[in-house]
């Protein structure tokens, strides 16, 4: 199910947090409700990783660097399109059944997720899809399938 509302929200916070213009906390505290798995998927396993408990904002030494941000416009773009996300789900409970059984349960989610498209283009499944998502949507240096 996409919930295009949703995403749009989480996308436009991701931007927020990144660009250091809202709080960790304030950003935590909008992420949107929805049964749409793309949401939960990009909060839990992209953009919780952004920071540590100790940060308040994405700003001096906390800046997100270049290659960081190059994933997180990806992350942004797969909101921004009709696409069903298809990697497993990801619960904050595994990290804890990852503790508790010594990495094994962790390396169970990791392979179920490998398993399921090309990480090098997360959340979209392969390359093809995330090009012409960027052809599409006018992003990430295309305009109507034209290079800028």
């Amino acid at each position: 199910m996409v919930d295009i509302k949703s995403r749009l929200k989480l996308a436009e916070l991701i931007r927020y947090v990144v660009a250091g213009l809202i709080t960790v906390d304030e950003f935590e505290d909008a992420i949107p409700v929805s049964e749409d798995k793309a949401v939960d998927g990009i909060y839990y396993i992209g953009a919780w990783h952004l920071y540590s408990d100790w940060t308040d904002r994405l700003i001096g030494k906390n800046k997100v660097s270049k290659d960081n941000k190059n994933i997180i416009a990806r992350w942004i773009l797969f909101l921004k399109t009709p696409q069903e996300y298809s990697y497993p789900e990801q619960r904050p409970i595994d990290a804890l059944l990852g503790i508790v059984t010594l990495g094994f349960w962790m390396k169970k989610v990791e392979k179920r997720f490998i398993q399921t498209g090309d990480t090098d283009y997360w959340p979209f499944r392969n390359k093809n899809i995330f090009e012409e998502a960027k052809r599409c949507r006018g992003y990430l240096g295309y305009n109507n399938g034209k290079r800028l």
